[in-house]
């Protein structure tokens, strides 16, 4: 089984919790400024992309002294620095990690979230911040997390069948599909383990971790 985490470039208040969130035989991309994250915490990457107009000439340096990290210009401005990370995964790959896309501005933010769905197999990626793990999901899915951490599922494209266990408040109420505009926020997790039952369409997880 192979993992991936990508370190992409948003800002990170403080990033040290990523380290201890890396699986340890992941291979580790960096996507332009997330080389200045991964340098930060002392995380040495396997491969570095993106245009490099925001990694840093001195964590260019370093990380260039490394014969074995493969750094990867890329000027192409069709994509952005996380695509072209994302684009270097193999379609077997099952568990993506990706940190450092949900800070700065809000149009970037929608946009990294929205992005997985581009992309085969989507529900194989987490978005990480320190509180939240987000991911695209298009079947049953099942998480772990801690007792009254919040969960909301929030449909992409229309759901027709949406059940919940382990979770507080049921997906009910509406007659026809779950369509973009239902929110079903502020749900809490009564189990350790929860799992959303879905028939069709896409929905993003959000699963904030109450601590």
């Amino acid at each position: 089984m192979q993992y991936y985490t990508i370190i992409a470039g948003s800002p990170i208040t403080d990033p040290t919790y990523i380290k201890d969130m890396i699986h340890p035989k992941c291979i580790i991309i960096c996507a332009d400024g997330g080389a200045n994250i991964a340098h930060e915490i002392n995380v040495k990457p396997h491969i570095i992309i993106g245009d490099f107009d925001s990694i840093s000439n001195d964590v260019l340096a370093h990380f260039k002294s490394y014969k074995d990290i493969s750094i990867t210009p890329s000027a192409d401005q069709n994509t952005t620095d996380l695509q072209k990370a994302l684009n270097l995964i193999p379609d077997d790959c099952t568990h993506i990690s990706i940190f450092g896309a949900l800070g700065g501005r809000m149009d970037h933010v929608l946009a990294n979230i929205l992005l997985l769905e581009q992309y085969k197999h989507p529900m194989r990626f987490t978005l990480h911040d320190e509180d939240h793990d987000i991911r695209i999901i298009t079947n049953d899915f099942t998480f772990s997390g801690q007792v009254g951490d919040k969960v909301g599922v929030l449909p992409l494209r229309p759901i027709e069948n949406l059940t919940y266990d382990g979770l507080k408040y049921p997906a009910d109420g509406i007659e026809g599909p779950y369509t973009l505009g239902w929110l079903g926020t502020s749900n809490v997790l009564e189990k350790e383990q929860a799992t959303i039952y879905m028939q069709g369409g896409a929905a993003i997880l959000i699963h904030y971790k109450v601590r």
